[in-house]
């Protein structure tokens, strides 16, 4: 992966490690909940793990994980009760597009899925969108760049679908 190579060029917004390590404890967690439904599951091939369920209808509804974007969410939408979404009646494909289409950087569509296709000089991009969507700053970032780069991405999304 590049970003080894590239880690001490990369300039992060304070705190990014920290929340990025939280993150990342939390998806070990919900990823180990679904190995071990996954285990015991007597269901055959249509097995289904209720907190990867709800992992996706969060992530579907309130674009993130963090407490206060849970209570905010909920503090808006009092009347909708996500434990109770069926994750299967969701419009997947259109989720993806509109999150590609407003930040092609941080979506996972832009690298298929795959952080060995994220670009050299995209790292510092990366990171920036990062400290974004976790709600930091990052005063390195050079809007500029990250814009043509972002509309480049943008664009390349496009054609691939």
């Amino acid at each position: 992966m590049g970003v080894e190579k590239r880690r001490d060029e990369l300039a992060l917004a304070v705190g990014l490690c920290r929340q990025a390590q939280c993150y990342i404890a939390y998806l070990d967690a919900i990823i180990e909940g679904l190995f071990i439904k996954a285990r015991w599951s007597e269901s055959g091939l249509d097995w289904r793990s209720d907190l990867f369920d709800l992992y996706l209808v969060v992530d579907y509804f309130v674009h993130g994980h963090d407490y206060n974007q849970g209570d905010l969410w909920r503090l808006k939408n009092p009347n909708q009760v996500l434990e109770v979404i069926d994750v299967t009646t969701l419009d997947w494909e259109t989720f993806y597009a509109a999150s590609d289409d407003s930040d092609a950087i941080w979506s996972g569509l832009s690298y298929q899925f795959d952080i060995t296709n994220v670009g050299e000089d995209d790292w510092q991009l990366l990171a920036d969108a990062a400290a974004s969507y976790l709600g930091l700053t990052n005063p390195q970032v050079n809007a500029e760049k990250a814009e043509g780069i972002k509309e480049q991405l943008v664009q390349i999304n496009r054609y691939i679908a």
